[in-house]
């Protein structure tokens, strides 16, 4: 029964310790964020459906959609429902750089990558 009860103590105070943080980490202006970003992804979502909508008006169907979202998923090598972006190597050093970055953080060398309109999102 002791032990049940320090046990119980232990969780009890590592459950504090962690809402302490958590209340750290998310103080009013990291809400403020939040809530723009929430705002921003419903904008998104909203502007990817009036499209939708439009395409299939010209007769796409959901399975084309489906087969587009499958091959972009797995273009990035980790099909994961998400569209990461994928480094690119720097001609010079062979270090991996950020498709976004004009050129190598390491050597400097340009990569001669020209990202595109959705790259620089």
């Amino acid at each position: 029964m002791i032990a049940g009860y320090v046990l119980g103590s232990r969780a009890s105070n590592r459950a504090s310790g962690m809402s302490v943080v958590a209340n750290a980490m998310f103080d009013k202006g990291s809400v403020a964020d939040v809530d723009a970003l929430d705002l921003r992804v419903d904008r998104l979502l909203l502007v990817v459906e009036a499209l939708w909508t439009m395409l299939k008006k010209d007769g796409h169907t959901d399975q084309e959609l489906a087969d587009i979202i499958a091959e972009l998923d797995a273009a990035d090598g980790s099909v994961d429902g998400r569209r990461s972006k994928v480094p690119i190597t720097c001609p010079s050093c062979g270090s991996k750089v950020a498709p976004n970055l004009p050129k190598c953080q390491f050597c400097g060398h340009a990569t001669g990558h020209e990202p595109s309109p959705l790259e620089r999102i």
